[in-house]
């Protein structure tokens, strides 16, 4: 895989992250950028405008992120050879074994 131009990315981050700030869009935010295991740009951005300030500790609150975060990190898995998809969930979690999957019809409800 080719590097990145750091010089580049880091000019595209801070430019992007500058407009976010200005715009209102964002308060904060924070950015890492690795490509083969090495650091390659890190970055804290807060508005000063109205005392924002991000630092690399800052603890983000993700709220609906959780899904996708964590379908990445599944198919990382998948990818490394450690999950495969189609693996039953009580696998991992034994007490959604019985779990019935059902549908709505009308006013009556039907277990598929």
């Amino acid at each position: 895989m080719k590097k990145l131009n750091e010089k580049i990315l880091k000019e595209r981050i801070e430019e992007n992250a500058r407009a976010d700030i200005q715009s209102g869009r964002v308060g904060g935010m924070s950015a890492v950028v690795t490509q083969n295991g090495e650091t390659i740009y890190q970055g804290c951005f807060g508005d000063e405008r109205i005392g924002i300030k991000v630092s690399e500790d800052t603890i983000f609150r993700l709220a609906s992120m959780t899904k996708p975060v964590t379908a990445v990190a599944a198919l990382i898995l998948v990818e490394q050879g450690k999950l495969e998809l189609d693996t039953p969930i009580y696998k991992f979690m034994p007490e959604f074994r019985e779990l019935n999957i059902g549908r709505v019809c009308g006013n009556e409800f039907e277990i598929i």
